[in-house]
């Protein structure tokens, strides 16, 4: 087993955040997309608003909602985190105003808003990934982190949702048995979650360059 698997107090502090990010963080927005989403319900959504989408989808995302010579016949559950957020981000009528920063931005820790805390776990999610090469988090680090996770959670679920799921399984991460082939497990889900982000950048990046020199052959020819 490699070394950064090793049991100790920090590794199973990252595995815990690892758990919380694959699991929890989906898994709310997947709720807070079924909540949200306007009648006639997603797959109609995602038609009657193609081109509006497919502008602020990379291209692996588009190929998930667009098949070729098809419509999206999955559900939420076959979404990322990644996707799962554009959607709640650019599905228009979706009643998520953006915080007062704007979406994507750090919100101010007074903004208490559901777009605030839906972006709040997308930087912890993001943060998480910079801790990677060690895969562990010191004692005053993890509690922070699962502080403001967990107030954020349940300020989700009472803003969305009905009931208490997921700040109820925020609790039971913080003590739930966690044995080595449990740490690597959830360690690698969220190596390989951090992987397909990348990806997503990178497609992202390329666009941009695209763009950029569209722009400047145009400036060259005026």
């Amino acid at each position: 087993m490699a070394s950064k698997y090793l049991p100790s107090r920090e590794t199973t502090y990252f595995a815990r955040l690892s758990k919380l990010v694959v699991d929890v963080f989906c898994d709310i927005l997947r709720e807070v997309l079924k909540a949200k989403v306007p009648p006639p319900g997603l797959t109609a959504i995602l038609q009657s608003q193609r081109v509006q989408l497919s502008n602020n989808l990379e291209n692996r995302q588009r190929h998930v909602l667009y098949p070729a010579g098809g419509v999206f016949v999955g559900t939420l559950k076959d979404l990322d985190f990644t996707l799962l957020y554009r959607l709640v981000r650019h599905i228009q009528g979706i009643n998520i105003p953006p915080h007062q920063n704007g979406w994507g931005k750090t919100p101010d820790t007074a903004d208490r808003s559901l777009s605030a805390n839906i972006d709040r776990l997308r930087i912890q999610r993001n943060e998480a990934y910079g801790h990677l090469p060690t895969a562990s988090l010191s004692d005053s680090d993890f509690h922070s982190r699962w502080s403001l996770i967990r107030q954020s959670v349940l300020e989700i679920e009472r803003d969305a949702l009905t009931g208490d799921t997921y700040v109820t399984a925020v609790y039971g991460l913080l003590t739930v048995s966690m044995d080595p082939e449990a740490q690597k497990k959830y360690i690698e889900k969220l190596e390989k979650q951090h992987k397909v982000d990348l990806e997503v950048r990178g497609q992202c990046f390329t666009k941009c360059l695209t763009i950029i020199d569209l722009v400047c052959e145009y400036l060259s020819k005026s």
